[in-house]
């Protein structure tokens, strides 16, 4: 008898198939010692689905119990300075609106410390990280800090905690039940009227709109537009004071606070996701071909630089790179190099690929002739190094 599946975040069973590739890498961000290892990388399958009800888009494919949440994951976008720029304007704007000074502030899927860790400097507040793959040795400066950090997940024993602010920034997009997920935070806040919400995720607009099959990887099983988080919230008992558009549009911001018990199951909006908006209906109706287009885009830019007899290397040794290259099919014959500044992730290996990661420093023994960004909010960060090291290479962007 076929699986019967429903949307995580209504429930509704009337799902609409978006997308579908096979043998993708299940984990993007594992460190991978040799390329032996990234070659020999399990893989699974996308199937992704639109909700009609809603339109949350979620992944039918995907198994928890695939991913392996260690210190090995390294996922740390904190040696940008174009990220920590962001980082430090969205957390003294949280800090200031919720007067967080003083306070205590979780952070759930804190990953390395570093955003929990700038929280608390701007306020001065006291935090309570929460990642299962938080590593001791990498933990920011935290002198003069009062931050704890606890490599588990946040659960219903965090009910028992003092807190002032939940924040919780690109983890729910690995959570396939994002209801059951959302009540259990709401649940953990309880009669706690003063505490604020703050989430943030991928914008899936942009990703529609743009054909970017780049971010369309395993651990992102969950899919949402400023809409479905908002609604999401609201049938999850939580009064939602902002949605915003960060980071160039590729990223949504929510600010919420509890709806008072017993309020909220009366709130129309609840369960009111019945009108799916007419521009998300065309963006789901067209990208099939918009991907297809893009996907022939790049193979017809990889092909012309190799038979140039170019060099190619990418920038950006992330998600997004491991994206692009298993859904080209490339590997490191054709793409031998990923550039990173992030130290932790150099001399390891893509998955699947087995492209190797390099640092900036490495590319003046044989420098590119041609580089792509995986990210263009990057280009004048990435070109400035580029030229302080005397690479003249053409820079392409996703």
């Amino acid at each position: 008898m076929p699986t019967t599946h429903t949307c995580p975040s209504c429930r509704s069973a009337d799902l609409q198939p978006l997308y579908a590739l096979d043998r993708v890498p299940l984990q993007s961000n594992l460190l991978l010692e040799t390329r032996e290892e990234a070659l020999a990388m399990p893989t699974g399958d996308l199937r992704l689905a639109a909700c009609r009800g809603c339109g949350f888009i979620t992944n039918l494919a995907f198994d928890p119990a695939s991913q392996n949440l260690s210190a090995k994951y390294e996922a740390s976008q904190g040696f940008s300075g174009t990220f920590n720029a962001f980082a430090r304007s969205l957390g003294n704007r949280w800090v200031e609106r919720y007067d967080l000074s003083g306070r205590t502030i979780a952070e759930i899927g804190c990953g390395k410390g570093e955003f929990l860790a700038t929280m608390c400097r701007i306020g001065p507040s006291r935090g309570i990280g929460f990642d299962p793959t938080l590593d001791p040795a990498r933990l920011p400066e935290t002198q003069g800090l009062d931050i704890e950090w606890v490599a588990d997940f946040f659960d219903q024993r965090s009910a028992v905690r003092s807190l002032d602010f939940i924040c919780c920034r690109h983890t729910l997009e690995h959570i396939p039940d994002v209801r059951r997920f959302v009540s259990m935070v709401r649940s953990v806040v309880g009669d706690r009227r003063h505490i604020r919400i703050g989430f943030e995720v991928p914008d899936t607009l942009r990703i529609l709109h743009e054909g970017a099959f780049w971010d369309l990887y395993y651990e992102h099983c969950s899919y949402f537009t400023k809409d479905t988080i908002r609604d999401l919230f609201v049938r999850c008992g939580f009064e939602v004071l902002d949605v915003t558009m960060e980071f160039d549009g590729q990223y949504i911001v929510l600010e919420a606070k509890p709806a008072p018990i017993g309020e909220s199951s009366a709130d129309p909006r609840r369960e009111a996701c019945s009108t799916v908006d007419l521009s998300f209906v065309k963006a789901v109706a067209d990208f099939p071909q918009v991907c297809k287009k893009r996907i022939e885009t790049w193979h017809e830019v990889v092909d012309r630089t190799r038979a140039a007899g170019k060099r190619l290397a990418l920038w950006g040794a992330s998600s997004k790179a491991v994206g692009f290259l298993s859904t080209l099919g490339l590997t490191h014959e054709q793409v031998p190099a990923v550039v990173d500044i992030n130290p932790h992730k150099q001399d390891t290996y893509l998955p699947t690929s087995g492209s190797k990661i390099v640092g900036p420093q490495d590319l003046a023994a044989d420098p590119p002739e041609v580089v792509v960004l995986m990210n263009p909010i990057y280009r004048q960060e990435i070109t400035a190094d580029l030229r302080g090291r005397g690479i003249q290479a053409e820079v392409l962007a996703l």
